[in-house]
């Protein structure tokens, strides 16, 4: 009878841990926070980011992912004289390739959409980034914890001055220096 209760405490911690299957869905969030300097010629500026992100994400193929975030982010420049706040959504598509036990390595796709608000002045714009650096690891069947270590990233902001339609387009490449950790609860 042990064996018997064994094998199947067995089975079904096997079940609890394995890889994203169809149907599977999850909600969490991410919070990410870091500082930059810049220095150009003789001036230097250093600024800090701060972002949350909510997320929802349903498995519609086994270790396949296609979700979306609605994320905060608060900027400041300018040695913190400016502040910016910013709201973006962002669809994102995803690959789950186990690592070992519980690790994966997930590559993300993000695209959406963002709005810059700076003394009483928006600014729309769209952005598109690929995670090359993201990992979750599952310690328990219903929960995961990410992080994202590496990004490269391409935005376009438009915005009108005295009439006239100015872009502001960036990109953006990110190693460690803006990271962000998440936790997910699969359902």
């Amino acid at each position: 009878m042990k064996k018997i209760l064994l094998c199947l405490v067995a089975l079904a911690s096997t079940m609890l841990v394995s890889a994203q299957n169809k149907g599977d869905m999850y909600a969490g969030g991410t919070i990410g926070i870091g500082t930059s300097s810049a220095i150009l010629g003789k001036t230097s500026d250093t600024s800090a980011t701060f972002n949350f992100a909510p997320e929802y994400a349903y498995f519609p193929a086994k270790n396949f992912r296609i979700g979306a975030s609605v994320a905060y982010n608060l900027l400041t420049g300018e040695n913190f004289a400016t502040t910016t706040h910013q709201l973006t959504i962002m669809p994102s598509l995803a690959y789950y390739a186990k690592v070992c036990e519980n690790f994966y390595y997930v590559p993300t796709l993000d695209f959406g959409f963002i709005c810059d608000f700076e003394e009483k002045v928006s600014v729309p714009g769209f952005n598109v980034a690929l995670s090359l650096g993201s990992f979750e690891f599952r310690p328990r069947g219903k929960f995961g914890f990410s992080i994202n270590l590496l990004t490269v990233s391409y935005g376009l902001l438009s915005y009108r001055e005295n009439g006239e339609k100015l872009n502001l387009s960036s990109v953006d490449f990110r190693f460690g220096v803006t990271p962000s950790v998440g936790i997910k609860h699969y359902f």
